[in-house]
């Protein structure tokens, strides 16, 4: 069973632990985490492996995080996306579409405020 975008964290991981109390034999705690891990999207999976000892309700409260952090962004961007986004604004620095310079002189700088000219 998959995520599905619609459902929070909380919501699929409680439906998923339902429907694996149903299976026969009954599997353990351990074997339950274990596959669970898994189961959800990609971006859970690195964050959530080293939960993989834990008992089931942490590996929930530690997915609630997770989630919590792709939502306001601080997990799901990788490195090819930055790099990404530094091809763009280099090209928008040469196509002269934002100017780019030091807060404090007013000289170009790594250490850049940008503004948009037009």
């Amino acid at each position: 069973m998959k995520k599905k975008s619609t459902k929070n964290f909380r919501e699929y991981a409680i439906r998923w632990r339902e429907q694996a109390a149903r299976v026969k034999p009954p599997m353990k705690e351990s074997k339950i985490v274990e596959v669970f891990i898994q189961a959800p999207d990609e971006k859970y999976y690195q964050y959530l492996l080293p939960a993989s000892v834990k008992p089931f309700i942490e590996v929930l409260k530690i997915g609630e995080m997770i989630e919590d952090g792709i939502k306001i962004g601080h997990i799901g961007h990788s490195i090819e996306d930055c790099r990404y986004l530094k091809r763009e604004i280099e090209k928008m620095i040469q196509d002269k579409s934002i100017m780019v310079q030091n807060i404090n002189s007013g000289k170009s700088s790594s250490h850049a405020d940008v503004q948009t000219s037009g």
